[in-house]
């Protein structure tokens, strides 16, 4: 049977919290044109216009949770 402490010195630590920093406005706005692009849809489409919405308002998320 194993000693207890040498259990506990084994175990997995937990990783201490990291700041990160979250892009800017203009870096996303980039990537989510990036996103749009690779849809190989038309600006017009509706399911462009869709994805655009959703992305937009994942921008918008981000930006009011910091």
């Amino acid at each position: 049977m194993q000693d207890l402490s040498a259990i506990a010195k084994s175990a997995p630590q937990p990783i201490a919290k990291q700041s990160v920093g979250l892009p800017t406005v203009r870096e996303l706005e980039i990537l989510r044109d990036h996103v749009l692009s690779e849809l190989k849809l038309g600006k017009q489409a509706p399911g462009y216009k869709t994805a655009q919405k959703a992305l937009n308002g994942f921008i918008s998320e981000l930006i009011g949770s910091v």
